[in-house]
């Protein structure tokens, strides 16, 4: 009885749990001045690191774009409070699942509103399945930026 039992722990536990899904994922941008205007060119990367097939539910799945609000209070406030600048954008909609070992991105670009820049820019990528990822990675310009492009690369983690 006792072996039956160890046995059946050993099947759901140990044995199942490499089934559960598991991404590695990874967020990068950065921005671009062609003269005119300011672009944000944003990299996403997704690796499907578990055993099994990930299917990819749309409906959760985007990339959302932060500007930081500015202070009330210099002196007391040091949290950075940020307000979503449009819409989710939609992102790996050219793919339903992830087969296990596969990696799969996209890269994207958004032109900057007029009153760029901003000192900071928030990224955050979700892709859901039954379970939700989260990404996020914040680009920084600096205060003698005159043009170019500025880097921000997250490497990403294991979810």
């Amino acid at each position: 009885m006792v072996g039956g039992g160890a046995f059946w722990a050993y099947r759901n536990y140990f044995r199942d749990r490499p089934y559960k899904p598991r991404l590695e994922t990874a967020l990068s941008g950065r921005i671009e001045f062609d003269g005119e205007s300011h672009y944000l060119v944003i990299s996403v990367r997704v690796k499907n690191i578990g055993l099994a097939k990930m299917q990819i539910d749309h409906e959760g799945t985007g990339l959302r774009l932060y500007k930081p609000l500015p202070r009330e209070d210099i002196s007391t406030e040091m949290r950075v409070r940020w307000a979503t600048i449009g819409s989710a954008f939609d992102i790996l909609t050219n793919y339903d699942w992830l087969e296990r070992d596969e990696a799969i991105s996209q890269q994207i670009m958004i032109q900057l509103p007029r009153e760029f820049p901003p000192s900071a820019y928030k990224l955050v990528f979700e892709i859901r399945d039954k379970t939700e990822w989260t990404e996020e990675t914040t680009l920084t310009v600096g205060k003698d930026w005159k043009g170019g492009a500025i880097d921000s690369n997250n490497k990403g983690g294991v979810a």
